[in-house]
């Protein structure tokens, strides 16, 4: 079924130290504060046929820390995870091969993955059919890239994007939705608007590279520029 965790006061924070998890039902982890997962703290939906349900985690007026070594996964074929967080999100492992994702980050989106021998490390951060990213300052940093496993993609950020994807991919346009558990049990829709192009406000750096495939440009929203 639905499961709700919820610290509904504004400055109280949750730590997950185990996992989460349902079968077909929705997943919602709502913190006033910050949200942190521990390493190996995982939030999954496990069910062989989850279908559309979603993962909604979001740190409203804190930080959305994920270890590297935790995982937002499901394998549903219209599943959606949304993100976000009132200052910075981490990365660990978000796998949605089958659905789409949305980080939102007030301030920065980083890898939660530690360096190799100085470089940026193989493990990838993000695996869906498409990503939004969307952030106050900075999309990870010119020695961390964000490493994805997408198909469309669009990213939005004041100041510099570093992206590393393992194959194909297309800049576009996406929107994404989830179902919000509420104190009842049922849900809500949350929708993060369609966004498109890759783009910074303040001048900043755009750094996106393919280690193994093709990378295509395209004019999602009809401006003109990508």
């Amino acid at each position: 079924g639905n499961v709700l965790v919820q610290a509904v006061n504004a400055g109280k924070s949750i730590t997950v130290n185990a996992d989460v998890t349902t079968g077909t039902g929705n997943l919602s982890v709502l913190a006033g504060l910050d949200l942190t997962l521990a390493a190996g703290a995982d939030l999954l939906i496990t069910g062989a046929t989850p279908g559309a349900a979603s993962i909604d985690a979001e740190a409203t007026a804190g930080a959305l820390l994920m270890s590297a070594t935790s995982t937002m996964s499901s394998s549903g074929t219209a599943a959606t995870a949304r993100l976000k967080a009132g200052t910075s999100v981490t990365v660990g492992d978000i796998s949605l091969a089958a659905g789409s994702v949305s980080i939102t980050a007030g301030t920065s989106i980083l890898d939660a993955d530690a360096l190799v021998s100085s470089a940026n490390d193989p493990s990838q951060d993000i695996t869906a059919v498409s990503l939004r990213l969307n952030a106050g300052t900075v999309i990870a940093d010119s020695v961390n890239h964000l490493e994805t496993t997408v198909g469309t993609l669009t990213a939005s950020s004041a100041g510099s994007v570093y992206l590393l994807e393992a194959d194909d991919l297309t800049v576009g346009s996406v929107a994404v939705s989830v179902n919000r558990v509420g104190s009842a049990a049922g849900v809500s829709t949350v929708s993060d608007a369609a966004q498109a192009d890759v783009r910074t406000s303040a001048n900043g750096s755009i750094v996106l590279r393919s280690t193994a495939g093709s990378l295509t440009l395209t004019d999602g929203n009809t401006d003109g520029v990508v």
